[in-house]
């Protein structure tokens, strides 16, 4: 019986001991990010760490292809506004000048019909395109959720370090790392990780409706 009370408080204390001596997965990142500023900082000794945070988020959220996509209908969905904008404007200036009975009115009026005729098809050619890039993304969101990819872990880190005109700046970078924690696969911008962390713009697209 004290044999085996032996045998598990030294198994343990041999646990306690292991944890003890494993590094954190900050001090992991640490050390990769540090490994990897070696190489590739243009004055690695000036890097000094202010910040770091660990994190894991779904690969294919932080992929540069979806988020790319995701901005981009953005951008067109304002530019499809924009078309609304000026259909609405033109057509308000052809109401206005109809109700004045001169020459120079029947020729603004006549002016302002035609650019809302023009204006008009522009936003419903515009429009349906809209419509079938947002149905193709809203798509793509699905099969991702489908697909449950795995998820990849990164660290968020703000230094200082001298840039190449040996000035001493502060940065923020997102390093994506192997799954051990132990390398740098790549990195991406803090303000572009920002948007596609929030899922923001993601969320907004998704739950608009696809209409033509």
């Amino acid at each position: 019986m004290k044999y085996k009370i032996f045998t598990i408080a030294c198994a343990c204390c041999a646990a306690i001991f292991f944890l003890s001596c494993r590094k954190s997965d900050s001090a992991l990142a640490q050390e990769a990010i540090s490994k990897f500023m070696l190489k590739n900082a243009n004055d690695p000794k000036s890097y000094n760490p202010l910040y770091l945070h660990v994190d894991s988020s779904r690969s294919n959220y932080y992929s540069s292809t979806v988020v790319n996509d995701a901005i981009s209908l953005l951008g067109e969905k304002q530019t499809l506004e924009e078309y609304k904008h000026k259909a609405e404007g033109d057509r308000d200036l052809a109401e206005l000048w109809s109700d004045v009975d001169s020459r120079y009115a029947r020729n603004e009026f006549n002016k302002y019909k035609q650019d809302y005729i023009n204006s008009e098809e522009e936003y419903r050619l515009k429009k349906i395109e809209y419509a079938r890039k947002l149905s193709d993304f809203k798509g793509l969101l699905n099969y991702i959720k489908v697909k449950k990819f795995p998820k990849i872990k990164y660290a968020y880190n703000k230094y200082r370090i001298k840039n190449e005109d040996g000035n001493l700046v502060v940065q923020e970078t997102i390093f994506i790392l192997s799954d051990d924690l132990k390398e740098v696969c790549e990195t991406v911008g803090y303000s572009f990780l920002e948007n596609l962390k929030k899922e923001q713009v993601l969320e907004r697209l998704e739950a608009e409706e696809v209409k033509y």
